[in-house]
């Protein structure tokens, strides 16, 4: 069978596995052990995640973390030539305003005079409960203001 897009290749790949992985899962009666290695492979699959704290690595976080940390903006690939859209989307590769959307930010602009970038945040994006660490809260803009600046002045970044 010829697969006419990627989208149908990817939807055929993620089937075989998920039968595959139900299938070995079924036959495998021992308990769970905890520990392990998590190996992250994305298109810089020949460089390891080195570390989940984005201080360490700030150029890289996206590929790493995307699919666990959200950002404020992020391409909307609903504009990729894959959906019919003009844009390619390439790894490393300017985003076309037109082709932004918002993630942790629900609207933004961009001001002149003087020159600033204005973020509202979505409402109801919470950091979750961690018994005697924290309880659930909502992000605020002191979060985002925090994460800028320790990306900043991370050792990578001098």
């Amino acid at each position: 069978m010829i697969f006419r897009s990627g989208r149908r290749w990817a939807t055929a790949v993620f089937a075989t596995v998920l039968f595959a992985a139900a299938g070995a899962h079924a036959e495998d009666k021992q308990k769970p052990v905890p520990g392990g290695a998590l190996e992250v492979g994305t298109i810089f699959s020949t460089l390891s995640a080195l570390s989940w704290d984005h201080k360490d690595w700030p150029w890289k976080i996206n590929h790493d973390t995307g699919t666990i940390y959200e950002m404020l903006l992020a391409g909307d690939v609903s504009k990729s030539r894959g959906h019919g859209g003009p844009y390619l989307f390439k790894a490393d590769a300017w985003l076309p305003t037109d082709a932004i959307r918002g993630e942790l930010a629900e609207k933004w602009e961009i001001r002149r005079d003087p020159l600033a970038a204005v973020f509202t945040l979505r409402k109801g994006v919470m950091f979750a409960a961690k018994p005697g660490v924290m309880e659930a809260r909502e992000l605020t803009a002191e979060d985002v203001v925090w994460s800028y600046y320790y990306r900043r002045n991370s050792p990578c970044m001098t």
